[in-house]
């Protein structure tokens, strides 16, 4: 079994994040806040970096 990267960890964080809000959700958004802030803390600062172009480029997709 392959160890998740920071980066996966902050990008499905964010994802869940804005799912959960969308959603109305205030207890399922807290929840992802604090695995974010947790794989925040946890990142290099590349990996902080790329995780920002990813959540980017996602919402961008999004529209």
């Amino acid at each position: 079994m392959t160890r998740k990267s920071q980066v996966d960890k902050l990008t499905t964080a964010a994802r869940e994040t804005r799912i959960a809000r969308q959603r109305g959700s205030s207890s399922a958004a807290a929840r992802a806040r604090a695995t974010y802030a947790g794989a925040y803390r946890n990142a290099s600062d590349d990996e902080r970096r790329q995780a920002d172009r990813d959540i980017w480029d996602e919402i961008g997709r999004q529209g």
